[in-house]
């Protein structure tokens, strides 16, 4: 989904390059993957429109950032969080191969520890110190509280250059359900 998305929205920004921060990256992957045409193959059938799947756009990457809280998470840790079924032992596999991949593995990507819902204002010197114009937030925000939720989402949009994109993916039910919810916010509005 974020490639689908900053594709469509930094290719009409013609003049404008993107300087990209995942926001709770774990261990980083998602960043490293953006303009990788192997790793967009396999996912792209997961995001049908109109019967229909979206086509490839790389996107000006100017920098690559991920943060999450300290400390980052080891890869022995996300193994150990993702269970014991055959379904999630799938899943890793799926990582560890993505993982594998040179596109991906050697992608440039800095890495910094930052608690997102620190008052003191680390993220929003990060986000403007290294002028960010596009963030992304997958299933980070549901963990907070809904005053925290708004509060971090409203420095954010704050202290972004523009144009920016946000792309936030939350989950249904708090993870009670299948499925999740997907808002971009740019500076025209979400």
């Amino acid at each position: 989904m974020p490639q689908v998305l900053l594709g469509a929205y930094f290719n009409v920004q013609a003049n404008t390059g993107c300087v990209f921060v995942d926001i709770g990256t774990g261990l980083g992957i998602l960043p490293k993957q953006l303009n990788s045409p192997k790793s967009y193959e396999l996912f792209a059938r997961d995001l049908p429109w109109n019967h229909k799947f979206p086509t490839f756009q790389s996107v000006n990457l100017l920098a690559r950032y991920g943060i999450d809280r300290p400390p980052l998470p080891t890869v022995d840790w996300v193994q150990n969080c993702y269970g014991a079924s055959p379904y999630y032992k799938s899943l890793y596999s799926e990582l560890q191969e993505m993982m594998q991949h040179s596109e991906i593995r050697d992608a440039e990507v800095t890495y910094h520890e930052i608690d997102i819902d620190n008052e003191a204002g680390t993220l929003k010197q990060f986000l403007v110190s290294r002028q960010i114009n596009a963030a992304n937030l997958s299933y980070v925000l549901y963990e907070l509280s809904t005053e925290a939720r708004e509060r971090v989402t409203r420095s954010i949009l704050r202290s972004l250059s523009a144009p920016y994109l946000v792309i936030e993916i939350e989950p249904l039910g708090e993870l009670g359900r299948q499925g999740c919810v997907v808002v971009a916010h740019t500076p025209e509005g979400a």
